[in-house]
């Protein structure tokens, strides 16, 4: 079917469950994967949320109750990760964004490093993060967002905007996870790491792959670091989990 973003095409699985794949027309949307999430973002939450639902008490439990699970293409997990993110969210109600544990998988020396900086990463960085104040980057390969804090003016609406500076483009679209989550930072929300909850995602097997990878990955991270440390005034005062 035709959509304003391009095309739709809709499947009826067993258990009467649909699988939705939204193709989007570069025309219509800008490319790269930031325009794909913001796209995805007005349609299941400015349209299917808040366009079919009229009464104003409705749309705020649905909202806080619904969540959006971010998957890379070959990420292997197990239904019992989710619902320990699930339970995290049902916690906390100013929990924005939650995710699990990445285990890289492939063969070679590359990906054997990989394994090491990961493990380092999760064990020292993001269990610190979470334990002494809030996780700062919550990885798109697997994760769980709430809907409601999405929807907030200052996060869905600044995730969309334009890219004008060469640090806006680090910091927009060489790390939109990180980016999103610096986001939600700054409305208030918390970002929470659990170690429970695994996820296999394969990783980069050559040098060069690796390298553009981390191209990207290593300037967002400053870009975003250094936005909230110049915004700090704002963060601390918003905050509860940062100081």
């Amino acid at each position: 079917a035709k959509t304003p973003y391009g095309g739709r095409f809709v499947y009826i699985l067993p258990g009467k469950n649909r699988l939705i794949i939204h193709m989007k027309d570069k025309t219509k949307i800008r490319t790269r994967k930031r325009w794909s999430q913001v796209m995805y973002l007005y349609y299941l939450l400015a349209y299917r949320l808040m366009m079919k639902v009229d009464e104003q008490a409705r749309k705020e439990i649905i909202s806080e109750n619904t969540f959006i699970l971010t998957l890379d293409g070959d990420v292997d997990f197990t239904p019992q990760c989710v619902h320990l993110l699930v339970d995290l969210m049902k916690k906390n109600r100013k929990l924005g964004a939650a995710c699990g544990r990445i285990h890289p998988r492939g063969s070679g020396l590359m990906v054997w490093y990989q394994k090491f900086e990961y493990a380092v990463g999760h064990w020292l960085q993001k269990a610190t993060e979470h334990m002494i104040g809030c996780v700062l980057c919550s990885p798109g390969c697997f994760s769980l967002f709430r809907s409601y804090a999405l929807m907030d003016d200052g996060v869905t609406r600044m995730y969309a905007s334009k890219t004008v500076k060469p640090m806006d483009y680090i910091q927009y679209d060489q790390g939109e996870d990180r980016w999103l989550c610096t986001l939600l930072l700054q409305r208030g929300y918390r970002v929470e790491y659990c170690a429970a909850s695994d996820a296999q995602t394969f990783a980069p097997e050559g040098f060069n792959e690796f390298f553009n990878q981390r191209r990207r990955w290593i300037p967002s991270t400053i870009a975003n670091i250094f936005d909230l440390l110049k915004d700090y005034k704002n963060v601390v005062q918003v905050n509860e989990s940062i100081s």
